[in-house]
């Protein structure tokens, strides 16, 4: 069993658990049209985002972290994801851009999570290898037949390719890797 905690907002967060060796927690944020389930590792990194029309956050979060879930209610507004990195301009502090809405107002949510300096709002997305190796999975739709050979065939080249070619796109955007200490 993982214990939760619920936040006046709604938000639902996990203490920490461990899967395959790593340390992780998961949110649970109820949106205008559904749920969206992150997990974390304790960086503040995403490994996992899903977005799930139930509504029932219980059961949402309990099939996400395949374990049973116990929701204690705080009466505490929510506590951001925190996350090890600091801006490389300014120093500032780095926050996950969707922990700047109120989960009601969040509908579109992208396939890149995206990190904002609470300073000078320098953009930084994160996308580290667990990550891209479960969205090549599990996303299949996104990739070319030829690219998912090479996955097959390689996958520590084709995530390397992968991270190469995705620090070019968002550097032409000023959209920056996130580094975590």
């Amino acid at each position: 069993m993982i214990k939760a905690y619920r936040s006046n907002d709604k938000r639902v967060m996990t203490d920490i658990y461990f899967l395959d060796g790593i340390e992780r927690f998961s949110l649970a944020e109820p949106t205008k049209i559904g749920t969206l389930l992150t997990e974390f590792n304790t960086n503040g990194e995403v490994l996992r985002q899903e977005y799930h029309r139930g509504r029932d956050i219980v059961k949402e979060l309990s099939n996400f972290v395949e374990d049973e879930v116990r929701i204690e209610e705080t009466g505490k507004d929510y506590e951001k994801t925190k996350v090890n990195a600091v801006c490389d301009v300014c120093g500032g502090e780095i926050e996950r851009e969707l922990d700047r809405y109120r989960p009601e107002d969040i509908e579109n949510v992208g396939v890149v999570p995206i990190y904002v300096c609470t300073r000078c709002g320098r953009k930084y997305y994160s996308m580290n290898n667990d990550f891209l190796r479960r969205l090549v999975n599990e996303r299949k739709d996104l990739f070319e037949p030829d690219e998912l050979k090479l996955f097959e065939k390689d996958e520590e080249a084709f995530l390397s390719t992968l991270q190469a070619n995705i620090i070019r796109i968002f550097a032409s955007k000023r959209i920056f890797r996130l580094k975590t200490k």
